[in-house]
C-alpha cells in the first residue's frame, strides 16, 4: 500500500462544519502542513452530518489516534472530505478540508 500525504490547513477545535469553513477561509497558504493519512473512514451521510454538527463530541474511533504522521481521512457521499488529527483525544481536535 502506498503512502498517502496531503497538504491541509487545520482548524483547532472547530465546533461545526460551518465554523470549519469560516476559519479555513481565514488561513494563509503558509499555514498548510503536510500530513500522512494512515486511515480512511467512509461514513454514511447521516453519520457524517452527526460528526460535523459537533466535532467536539466524544467518538471511540478517534481515541488514541493522530499526529501529523497518522491522520484520518473522512469520506461520505455528497459531502466534502475531511482530514482529522485527534492528537490522541476522543474527538476531532484538528480538522481540515481535504
Amino acid at each position: 500500500m502506498s503512502k498517502m500525504y496531503l497538504e491541509v490547513a487545520f482548524v483547532c477545535k472547530p465546533v461545526s462544519l460551518e465554523s470549519l469553513y469560516y476559519w479555513t477561509a481565514r488561513t494563509s497558504p503558509k499555514e498548510r502542513v503536510r500530513v500522512h493519512i494512515t486511515e480512511t473512514l467512509s461514513l454514511s451521510p447521516a453519520a457524517y452530518d452527526a460528526l460535523t454538527d459537533s466535532f467536539t463530541a466524544s467518538r471511540d474511533e478517534f481515541r488514541n489516534k493522530g499526529g501529523a504522521e497518522a491522520c484520518l481521512l473522512i469520506h461520505a457521499p455528497g459531502r466534502p472530505s475531511l482530514v482529522i488529527d485527534p492528537q490522541g483525544y476522543d474527538y476531532a481536535r484538528y480538522v481540515a478540508l481535504a
